[in-house]
């Protein structure tokens, strides 16, 4: 039960110098009002764990900055339960951040532009542990949704400090337009997945 949370937590949730998105838009996670995205899958090699987002609306910070409200719902079958929360993305110039909530003082960066491969940054906290980010190129996956040539991959640890000691490892991958594809996480000798079933874009 304790790595099934701490999957939870994770889901919500960087050597050449190549620009992956080179001339394009770089955009990785479309944000507009109705998208919305389901991912099937679960703990490696069982399945009927079910997470669905959606774009609900535009909401406002009391700094005045305004976000978009994502819809959660995810049921998780090892524990029978279904969660249903929010989470708030927000696009900078050069920044993709989440903020768990409005009254968060600082959001955890998912993407730092330009895509380089090899770049590497902070995500931020989780969970009293820091969680970074590497870009490991593009590659080839296989969904429920169909297959994806060339995914960005983007490879996260978290560890604990002090001590440094590795908690968790998670990949996930990305598609341009489309939005994440597959995610896989690990924590000791617990692997669990998710891909892409079905998806809606405005």
């Amino acid at each position: 039960m304790k790595g099934i949370l701490l999957v939870a937590a994770s889901f919500v949730v960087a050597l050449s110098g190549c620009n992956i998105g080179a001339g394009r838009n770089e955009d990785y996670f479309p944000l507009a009002k109705g998208n919305r995205w389901v991912w099937v899958g679960g703990v490696v090699p069982y399945e009927g764990d079910t997470i669905t987002w959606e774009v609900e609306e535009k909401v406002a910070r009391s700094a005045g900055d305004s976000l978009w409200k994502v819809g959660q719902k995810r049921f998780w079958l090892e524990a029978k339960r279904t969660i249903k929360d929010s989470i708030n993305l927000q696009r900078k110039s050069d920044l993709l951040v989440v903020y768990r909530n409005l009254e968060a003082p600082d959001p955890d960066t998912i993407f730092k532009y330009p895509l380089l491969d090899g770049k590497e940054w902070t995500v931020g906290e989780i969970m009293g542990a820091v969680r970074t980010a590497h870009i490991s190129g593009t590659e080839g996956v296989k969904t429920p949704y169909g297959e994806f040539a060339n995914a960005l991959r983007i490879d996260c640890e978290d560890r604990k400090v002090p001590g440094d000691s590795l908690i968790m490892k998670r990949t996930d991958w990305y598609v341009e337009n489309v939005g994440r594809v597959m995610a896989r996480v690990e924590v000791k000798d617990l692997v669990w997945e998710m891909r892409l079933t079905s998806m809606e874009l405005h």
